[in-house]
């Protein structure tokens, strides 16, 4: 609670030492979740590395006390952590965090906590048309990572409805291509009906951030898929060589 900033990163330390420790599985619920509450105050974007420090005991906790840090979790954490996705300000160690958070919450598998409530989240605060550009591509990120670690059937739901975006407004749009992005990254999304023709439609779009996030998501998935996605961004400079 102090204005210094190592004032509250070494009890930060301590704390993360502490639930790490085996010895702590004697810790009583009511300690755990003052623990939480603590932590979850200094989960905003006015202190970064402090933030991030936050949600490393949070997540510490989650893992060594999953049943006692579930409602602190839902009613304070998680809220508090899906504001920070969507700040502005959030980089380096925070967003690394940030994303790790939404995993653990993940992998805890806590009652309307699931894949649903947080892709559901974090798209809301995506598709926000006050959520700031740099906000978005963090956000995507985030989704990007719980995509991943999510059931194939799950996932393979979720890329479907994140191709319905495409003809909804600008925040959507936005929203889906640079999702599709990160996810396309790290996995194969050839066999995605139409994404291809879609990403290439959207090079031509009279909005700036909807023609450079068609090129981010191109690339991106160029990554994970090189025999389907990288003709595709040869195919303008082969034709240029035949003029």
């Amino acid at each position: 609670r102090q204005q210094s900033r190592v004032l509250k990163q070494d009890p930060l330390h301590c704390l993360l030492a502490l639930v790490s420790n085996p010895a702590a599985a004697c810790l009583p619920p009511e300690v755990v979740s003052a623990v939480l509450s603590e932590a979850s105050g200094l989960v905003k974007d006015s202190d970064m590395i402090v933030a991030a420090g936050a949600l490393n005991v949070v997540r510490a906790t989650m893992s060594a006390f999953p049943s006692a840090a579930e409602t602190v979790v839902r009613d304070n954490v998680a809220p508090a952590t899906l504001a920070l996705a969507g700040s502005s300000l959030l980089q380096g160690t925070g967003e690394t965090a940030v994303a790790a958070f939404f995993l653990d919450l993940l992998a805890c598998d806590y009652p309307r906590l699931g894949f649903a409530e947080i892709s559901s989240g974090l798209l809301s605060l995506a598709t926000n048309p006050s959520t700031a550009r740099v906000a978005v591509g963090n956000i995507a990120r985030c989704l990007g990572g719980v995509v991943l670690a999510a059931d194939a059937a799950v996932a393979a739901a979720f890329r479907t409805e994140l191709m319905t975006y495409f003809s909804k407004d600008t925040p959507h749009r936005l929203a889906a291509l640079l999702t599709i992005g990160e996810i396309g990254h790290l996995s194969d999304l050839s066999a995605v009906a139409g994404l291809k023709e879609m990403l290439v439609s959207c090079f031509t779009d009279s909005v700036e951030s909807i023609s450079t996030g068609a090129a981010f998501a191109l690339g991106r998935c160029a990554v994970g898929s090189m025999d389907a996605f990288l003709p595709v961004i040869l195919a303008p400079s082969s034709g240029a060589d035949k003029l």
